[in-house]
């Protein structure tokens, strides 16, 4: 497959680790793609620092990323780093990429209360209702117009899980806007960005707990 056929968006999300600490993974956004041409990508940071100093030209890195149907990772290298007008390097895209995994998302019904903030709006936080959430997005619920297709939004979630109340924050693009049809509330299903590992793992056990409860295998706590 190619990098052109994922479906990627200026400012989406990717992941990026450095071979010599392959302990880590930082958070970068796409700036810019041209074909044969490499990708444009913001520079990492670490506890609000740059760490463009630390970076060099033919330096090698891990690539993840996830687009609203695949997950892809790939091995590249530096092209250049440059610090202006803002920190960004440039990276090589293999010419066919080999590890690209298909996301199947079945969205499994749920209510949780959450708050959803625009980033591309700059708004201010609104109260939603999460009604569906699967491996890879989430469904949420508001009665005016908070968001429109291809808007990045940050989901701020609470939820009963192992005894206690869990917040985890989740990161996306909308990728559909439609009405519900009984109450004609609006209906938000986000793409979320790749999570780290910890939030992975108790995000994954807490959707498995509720298809459990939804099959009526396991007894709601």
């Amino acid at each position: 497959m190619k990098i052109d056929q994922l479906g990627l968006q200026i400012a989406s999300m990717i992941q990026i680790q450095m071979l010599n600490d392959d302990t880590k993974w930082y958070k970068v956004k796409l700036i810019g793609y041209q074909k044969g041409f490499g990708l444009l990508i913001s520079a990492p940071r670490s506890s609000g620092s740059e760490l463009s100093m630390i970076l060099r030209d033919g330096q090698p890195l891990n690539v993840r990323l996830k687009t609203a149907k695949y997950a892809v990772s790939f091995r590249t290298q530096i092209i250049e780093k440059r610090l202006t007008p803002y920190p960004h390097i440039h990276i090589t895209v293999p010419n066919t990429l080999e590890n690209v995994k298909p996301l199947k998302a079945e969205m499994m019904k749920l209510k949780e209360d959450a708050t959803l903030i625009n980033e591309d709006n700059d708004s201010h936080s609104a109260q939603v209702d999460v009604v569906g959430i699967s491996f890879t997005e989430v469904k949420v619920k508001h009665s005016d117009t908070i968001a429109r297709e291809d808007q990045r939004v940050t989901i701020t979630m609470s939820f009963a899980f192992a005894g206690k109340r869990n917040v985890i924050v989740l990161e996306g693009r909308v990728t559909k806007v439609e009405i519900e049809p009984v109450s004609k509330e609006n209906l938000y299903i986000i793409s979320y960005d790749e999570l780290d590992q910890a939030d992975q793992i108790l995000l994954h056990a807490y959707i498995y707990e509720r298809m459990l409860i939804n099959l009526n295998i396991l007894a709601e706590q």
